[in-house]
């Protein structure tokens, strides 16, 4: 399962718990309300559960958490820890 595919998938049932929604990889997440403070925190850490990433708390940022395909890019940057 790619990044972003994990991403949506955690987003629509954990965040929105509706599997069926229609959310795109380019919708801003944070600006329309999809995601909240808390929310991004239990995304945070799922991903570092699920991909065995470590997140510094600096790279939290609206740039690498506004979309999708944002943060799957984030989590495919060479510079993204294990």
């Amino acid at each position: 399962m790619t990044n972003q595919l994990l991403i949506l998938d955690y987003i629509r049932t954990e965040i929105l718990h509706d599997a069926g929604c229609s959310i795109g990889v380019d919708d801003e997440l944070l600006l329309d309300g999809v995601l909240d403070s808390l929310a991004v925190m239990r995304l945070v850490a799922f991903l570092e559960a699920n991909t065995g990433t470590a997140i510094p708390p600096e790279d939290v940022t609206l740039e690498n958490f506004r979309s999708i395909g944002a943060i799957a890019a984030y989590l495919d940057q060479p510079s993204a820890s294990p």
